[in-house]
């Protein structure tokens, strides 16, 4: 049984599926993920905007350096509220996505064949809040942990300055930076299907699930790590087509087109987010049409 368990694959398919069916939730995502951060916006706006307002017309050339220079010294003025907004924000960020993974478990477990309604599932996600919030910490806490392990043989070379260190372990240091980034890809697919395996009836502890969701993405480590790189990497590269599109084309910054163009690729991440997790609900077993292969591989 639990072979069968490990051996389990998500489907990006039924993720795309599900997450259509919680586009309410896909919404409030959206919402969500401005409100937490409209703070640390409205800090920057209050300190640049008026630095900004002295300057000469467009059409006499200011350079973008002397603009850059003058956001940067207001910016200064004003680090500690900015630092509180921007802390505030992940924290409130963190606090709903917890919340909308528990949720999403349990109604895709236990209601799913009911109509989705967003104050119900988040209702059933406040039952299991701290189950999942254990297991978003205990995940952070792997990712760091993992990332302190690959950081200390350079820490022990610290007498060295910098520049040496980056000039004489060049490789060892694009290596490092490459097993990080494989480290986070590998905890975020096994906290995803930690996950869900929490909402079993079998009531695994927390860490239980999240070595079990370990076992599975390295047993199936090519569906496990594909599905997270086929919603990661469009949420991301979508984030950047705004700054893309303001760096081409100069004369848009000044309209809606950029504030526009960011609210949509926010919303497209947002579906993508829901997107991913939802992919990881077959791995339970009691959701999901495909069926179960034993291997990633031959």
């Amino acid at each position: 049984m639990k072979g069968s368990l490990l051996a389990r694959r998500p489907s990006p398919r039924w993720g795309v599926r599900h997450a259509a069916r919680l586009w309410r939730l896909v919404v409030a995502c959206w919402v969500v993920s401005v409100l937490s951060f409209l703070p640390a916006v409205w800090v920057v706006d209050g300190a640049v905007s008026p630095a900004l307002e002295n300057l000469p017309d467009a059409e006499l050339g200011v350079p973008d350096g002397e603009v850059q220079l003058i956001a940067r010294g207001a910016l200064r003025e004003v680090v500690a509220p900015l630092r509180l907004a921007v802390l505030s924000g992940v924290f409130t960020l963190w606090m709903w996505t917890v919340l909308w993974h528990a949720g999403v478990v349990n109604w895709t477990l236990w209601a799913g064949g009911r109509r989705v309604r967003l104050g119900e599932l988040l209702g059933l996600g406040v039952v299991s809040w701290w189950r999942y919030a254990l297991l978003s910490l205990l995940s952070a806490g792997a990712a760091i942990g993992a990332g302190v392990a690959l950081l200390l043989p350079f820490e022990m070379a610290g007498e060295k300055s910098y520049p040496a260190l980056v000039e004489q372990h060049l490789v060892p240091l694009l290596a490092m930076g490459v097993a990080g980034a494989v480290v986070v890809w590998v905890v975020w697919a096994t906290t995803a299907r930690a996950a869900w395996l929490i909402g079993l009836p079998e009531r695994r502890s927390v860490v239980v699930a999240w070595l079990l969701g370990l076992a599975g993405t390295l047993r199936v480590p090519l569906t496990s790590l594909g599905t997270v790189a086929l919603w990661a990497l469009p949420a991301v590269l979508i984030s950047s087509v705004p700054l893309a599109v303001g760096v081409e084309f100069p004369a848009l910054r000044e309209g809606l087109a950029i504030p526009l163009l960011g609210q949509l690729a926010a919303a497209v991440r947002a579906f993508c987010w829901v997107g991913l997790f939802a992919s990881f609900a077959p791995v339970t077993g009691l959701v999901g049409n495909e069926p179960d292969l034993e291997h990633d591989s031959p």
